[in-house]
């Protein structure tokens, strides 16, 4: 038999070790943590069966607890492919128990509303594990749960005349309508081969949808779900979907984490779409290391900016130019240039 395994959130080290024994006390284990950063890495590694919740929490260790941001993170656990089912039993402090905070937190999707110190704590865990899925769907979501997920951190994305994949994952085909067109513009590089950022409006009206911006939202949300489905359940990986089709500043643009291969012979309206020599981060770096040569003042923020990646791809792409570059002055006013 299975053991149930629950994942632990309070801030309150005493609170925390009594909400253990109680979980342990029941056959369950269990992963515990204090706060939203740390909740959140575990929720992406994998699975759980339940989650006990404290509503009072910091952000990350060492910041002042707040009640917004254990709502904040019962939103972001519901939003979760993997977790939006997981029964979520909100644990609350004497004080932090008005009907309006138990009727918002429901709202929010929470499975039950347990004030501390717990008396009926198990009667609450056994209650939401028996009411939170149909047998068949919690068939095939505890088959994932059992198998620690790996945070996705880039891979393949192969666009053929018949296929996208990533990571060796089919995610849609091209009878799959809206989605598979929108993926089609977003690989299409521009003159600085770069991968575009296009809006939905500028995207509905390339594609001729009648529903606008609308249309393609709903297309990206339900792709950007069924990709993060199909990844847990055939690679093992966590996936979220802003990791495949990114909404930037800019508009709707594929990931800095995905090596974009074109097939040779995939073909748009406006002609055919040429196979990339190198990857984005190699391209990436070419073009910051042209512009140094060419005695630009260039900072990680430039970098950032110019190719609408994250703080942590731009600190990696340019770490491994250090042999290449080196950062002059501090701060603010520093910038990079050849050594």
């Amino acid at each position: 038999m299975v053991k149930l395994h629950a994942l632990i959130i309070d801030d309150n080290p005493g609170v925390r070790e009594a909400l253990e024994d109680r979980v342990e006390s029941m056959g369950h284990t269990f992963d515990s943590v204090g706060c939203q950063d740390d909740a959140l890495l575990r929720l992406k590694e994998q699975g759980y069966d339940y989650i006990l919740l404290d509503l009072e929490l910091p952000t990350r260790f060492g910041k002042t607890p707040l009640i917004p941001t254990g709502t904040n993170l019962l939103s972001q656990i519901r939003g979760s492919v993997l977790h939006r089912h997981t029964p979520v039993i909100v644990v609350t402090a004497h004080g932090h128990d008005s009907p309006d905070l138990a009727t918002r937190v429901f709202k929010l999707g929470a499975s039950d509303f347990v004030k501390k110190p717990f008396d009926n704590l198990e009667t609450a865990i056994g209650d939401a594990i028996a009411r939170r899925l149909p047998s068949t769907e919690r068939t095939r979501i505890s088959t994932t749960k059992r198998h620690a997920l790996t945070p996705f951190t880039g891979g393949d994305f192969i666009v053929t005349a018949e296929a996208v994949e990533l990571c060796g994952v089919r995610l849609c085909e091209n009878t799959s309508g809206r989605i598979w067109q929108i993926i089609n513009l977003l690989c299409v590089r521009t003159a600085k081969c770069v991968l575009p950022a296009c809006s939905g409006k500028d995207l509905a009206d390339r594609i001729k949808v009648e529903r606008g911006e609308k249309a393609i939202a709903e297309a990206v949300k339900t792709f950007r779900k069924r990709a993060s489905e199909l990844l847990a359940e055939q690679a093992g990986l966590a996936c979220d979907g802003n990791d495949i089709i990114a909404t930037t500043p800019r508009g709707y643009q594929l990931s800095p984490k995905l090596t974009v291969e074109v097939a040779a012979g995939v073909t748009r309206k406006n002609g055919k779409v040429a196979v990339p020599e190198k990857s984005d981060g190699e391209e990436r770096k070419q073009w910051f290391l042209t512009q140094l040569r060419k005695g630009k003042r260039l900072t990680r923020r430039d970098y950032e900016k110019q190719f609408t990646v994250s703080i942590a791809t731009a600190k990696r792409d340019l770490a491994s130019l250090g042999p290449q570059i080196e950062f002059v002055g501090a701060g603010e006013v520093g910038h990079y240039q050849i050594r």
